[in-house]
C-alpha cells in the first residue's frame, strides 16, 4: 500500500506539471500546444503507473501538429 505522502507528492507534481509547462510556453511557444503535451506527459505517466492500460494505443503519442490536423479535419 502506497504511503500517504507518495500519494500526495504524485499528486503535487500531477498538478505542477501542467503549470511550468504552460508558463514555459509563454516564452513564445504556443500556449495550446503546451497544454497538449503537459496532456499527453500525464497520459503516459498514468500507462506507466497502470500496468493494464499498457497497451499500444495507451502509450501512443501524437505530435501537436498531428493532433491539430485530426481535429480540423485535415488529412
Amino acid at each position: 500500500m502506497k504511503s500517504q505522502s507518495q500519494c500526495l507528492i504524485r499528486f503535487c507534481v500531477s498538478l505542477l506539471a501542467p503549470v511550468v509547462v504552460m508558463m514555459s510556453g509563454g516564452c513564445g511557444m504556443n500556449v495550446e500546444k503546451s497544454i497538449y503535451d503537459s496532456m499527453q506527459y500525464e497520459k503516459e505517466q498514468q500507462c506507466l503507473r497502470d500496468p493494464s492500460r499498457n497497451s499500444p494505443a495507451c502509450v501512443e503519442h501524437k505530435s501537436y501538429e498531428t493532433y491539430e490536423r485530426q481535429r480540423q479535419g485535415s488529412p
